[in-house]
């Protein structure tokens, strides 16, 4: 229980700190690859979805934030007529 309370902790201050990036620095790059593990591409909903708080109520943070980028990824392309 002890290391799931870390973790979610470890995960908030990784979001918080993500969300004062620039997003065409080597820093978001690495993140986007190997925090959320999302393409590049994905950066805006990304951080669109951090900007949202709504992962501040979540068990699971980071899974939180990827599933709501691609979410919002598919319906703007469902938007245009592509999906």
């Amino acid at each position: 229980m002890a290391d799931r309370a870390l973790n979610i902790a470890a995960a908030y201050a990784v979001l918080n700190a993500a969300s004062k990036l620039h997003h065409a620095s080597g820093a978001w790059a690495f993140f986007m690859r190997e925090i959320v593990k999302l393409p590049p591409q994905m950066g805006p909903v990304v951080l669109q979805s951090i900007y949202s708080n709504r992962w501040r109520s979540s068990p699971d943070p980071i899974t939180t934030v990827r599933e709501e980028a691609v979410q919002c990824f598919d319906n703007a392309w469902k938007r245009r007529g592509y999906r």
